[in-house]
């Protein structure tokens, strides 16, 4: 059973007063995007006399990070509002992120049984570029998030 160690949180606080002000901050940002999922597998095999994967255990450091807005509650109803749905947009991008990484390794490490340690060590490197791959993919068909509404209008003021 794969062990998962899930975390979340605030890939930064933002304390601009405008939404162009939120923008301006994010827009600096070294991997130039507001969120992030990241996922560490590590994984531990046992085995036979005969060199056969007899059991494993995969750990994955799992993280979602979203940026927080420190003056939120200082906005007015429509700029919290933008902010609210851009912000749901981004995390349910950063979701889909989440769920590629659930699909390809939860549980992978019961697959590895009776293959031998090399042919497990491979199939591990293969799911990791797999996961990779297919993390790719969802970033260039949703446009890294655009077209699933993770542009802010910054003129909402």
């Amino acid at each position: 059973m794969t062990t998962w160690n899930e975390a979340g949180g605030d890939i930064a606080e933002l304390w601009g007063d405008t939404l162009q002000d939120l923008y301006d901050e994010m827009d600096g940002w070294a991997q130039d995007e507001a969120g992030r999922c990241s996922w560490n597998p590590v994984l531990n095999l046992s085995w036979d006399d005969s060199q056969l994967v007899t059991g494993g255990t995969l750990t994955v450091d799992l993280e979602v990070l979203t940026p927080a807005w420190a003056k939120r509650s200082d906005a007015n109803d429509a700029v919290r509002a933008e902010w609210d749905r851009w912000s749901s947009a981004l995390m349910a991008h950063e979701m889909g992120h989440y769920d590629l990484v659930k699909q390809h390794l939860d549980n992978f490490e019961d697959t590895l049984v009776g293959m031998s340690q090399a042919d497990a060590w491979a199939a591990f490197e293969k799911v990791k570029q797999d996961l990779q791959q297919a993390s790719d993919s969802y970033d260039a068909s949703t446009q890294h998030g655009i077209t699933q509404g993770t542009t802010l209008d910054t003129s909402v003021t």
